[in-house]
């Protein structure tokens, strides 16, 4: 049963990951492996990518969350 599990396509999603990607660059690097750098750098790049233009905006989310809460503190005392 575990092994059907396992192997399931849904957790395929580890392989996007930035830690596997970290890892399997330095076993290529250091232990000399199948070259796939240029793989796991883009895939890295991705992530460093979608993080800088992903901060800004919840930044900006959660500074007019923040503001809206402080223009009208009595709405947050009612019960």
């Amino acid at each position: 049963m575990l092994g059907n599990v396992s192997r399931a396509k849904v957790f395929r999603y580890g392989y996007a990951a930035p830690f596997y990607n970290v890892s399997r660059a330095m076993r290529t690097i250091v232990f000399g492996t199948k070259n796939e750098l240029g793989l796991h750098f883009g895939i890295l790049i991705v992530w460093i990518t979608i993080s800088c233009i992903t901060l800004p905006l919840i930044r900006c989310f959660v500074r007019r969350e923040g503001s809206a809460k402080t223009a009208r503190p009595d709405q947050d005392m009612k019960v």
